[in-house]
């Protein structure tokens, strides 16, 4: 089956859903295009570049661009040791083809001549160290997402992307499309990420952004790791899911007030991907290294891909 094909599937699938919901569908899809990054978040970048500045971080990372139609989208990636280095490297590639230091392996041709030929929509994305890089683009490169999967996906074909819902005492993460809370998702399909963790519910879809096999044994193995942290209760784990909540029959006033702080924290960390430093560094006294960076590249993910998400052109 050719992508063409799949794509008129998808589109076939999304309209006939949307038409029970009475929403109104997406209009037929196309072939895949490159979606170049909006000029107002380009801006200063491109000047300073077009003046012969360097202006990219001198960081590990991801260099990227989408390719995107009416219902679906890929990103091209790659996990570079050095942002700046990559970008300088992709454009002077082909006119250093014969010096000795420039790889002469195919596969290395090959990547560099995409990215050369999509320069015009290249973004980045920074990371810490070069292997929370390599983790991302695995998880989430050349693999096809489906726009708005949530209203297309059923019990028998869930979906790739992991959810959180969100109380001001609890959390349960959803490893595959919660097609039995689908109201909910609705309700909140138009809501930002906020900046604190609020009620009522919240129920938010992470992304792509963990192995939906390995992440229940990673939370449940967690579960008693993080009351070293803050306390919980009412553990609930399956392969489908897992929920907890704080304890806070068991919290004093004062220290409660700190143990709620990083109960919040983390929550935090699952939405949005930020990394609180007080917190990470008690994530890594308490938890193994198994589990320490699992959260971290995680986080990580999750940042990657709500910075995807924001580039993407959603049709009206």
């Amino acid at each position: 089956m050719s992508l063409d094909q799949l794509d008129f599937l998808v589109q076939q699938t999304m309209e006939m859903s949307q038409a029970f919901d009475g929403m109104n569908p997406f209009a037929a899809a196309g072939p895949y295009v490159e979606t170049a990054i909006p000029e107002n978040i380009k801006g200063e970048l491109n000047q300073r570049l077009n003046e012969g500045q360097i202006v990219y971080p001198e960081s590990s990372g991801i260099i990227f661009y989408l390719k995107q139609n009416s219902s679906t989208f890929t990103v091209r990636a790659k996990a570079v040791t050095n942002i700046s280095k990559a970008f300088f490297a992709i454009h002077n590639f082909f006119s250093h083809i014969g010096d000795d230091h420039v790889s002469k392996n195919a596969e290395e041709l090959k990547v560099c001549k995409d990215f050369l030929d999509n320069y015009s929509f290249l973004d980045y994305f920074s990371t810490d160290y070069l292997e929370l890089a390599e983790v991302i683009v695995e998880q989430i490169s050349n693999r096809r997402f489906i726009i708005n999967e949530e209203q297309i996906c059923n019990v028998s074909d869930p979906g790739p992307h992991w959810w959180l819902k969100l109380t001001r005492n609890s959390l349960k993460i959803f490893f595959r499309t919660p097609v039995v809370e689908k109201n909910i998702i609705k309700e909140n399909s138009n809501r930002s990420v906020p900046d604190a963790v609020y009620d009522p519910v919240i129920l938010e879809r992470l992304g792509p952004v963990g192995d939906s096999i390995i992440g229940p044994k990673r939370f449940k193995s967690a579960y008693l790791q993080l009351q070293k942290i803050f306390p919980l209760s009412n553990l609930y784990a399956d392969d489908r899911q897992v929920s907890f909540g704080l304890d806070e029959s068991t919290m004093v006033q004062e220290d409660g007030q700190i143990q709620r702080y990083y109960f919040e924290a983390f929550q935090q960390l699952l939405l949005s991907g930020k990394e609180t430093p007080a917190l990470d560094q008690l994530l890594k006294e308490h938890l193994d290294r198994t589990l320490y960076y699992f959260f971290n590249e995680l986080s990580g993910t999750r940042r990657f891909w709500m910075l995807v998400s924001s580039r993407l052109q959603i049709p009206e």
